[in-house]
């Protein structure tokens, strides 16, 4: 294989792994505001909720609505970032932080 395909390959490999880490969050916020219909993933906003009180048991409860809304956030930014190609090395890591 030639150096030229191997630049390419990877660049596909990149592209699609930027678009698919981007479709994940963007399907995510989709799910927990019950765009995806009824049962599907979270299904509504208070189970999400629910879901960050499980794996933030540690902080106080007065957090929990405002940790949720802020992943939303942020999973939003970052995947229309990603999916747009902008600022990729940065918003990856950004991704990987909120991960």
């Amino acid at each position: 294989m030639s150096r030229l395909d191997d630049r390419w390959m990877e660049r596909m490999a990149l592209l699609f792994a930027r678009l698919a880490l981007g479709a994940a969050f963007l399907s995510g916020i989709m799910s927990r505001f019950g765009l995806w219909g009824v049962g599907v993933g979270y299904g509504d906003f208070a189970h999400f909720v629910g879901y960050t009180a499980q794996v933030n048991a540690f902080m106080p409860t007065w957090t929990i609505r405002w940790l949720a809304w802020a992943a939303t956030a942020l999973e939003l930014v970052l995947g229309v970032l990603l999916v747009l190609g902008v600022r990729t090395r940065e918003v990856a890591c950004g991704s990987a932080a909120l991960l």
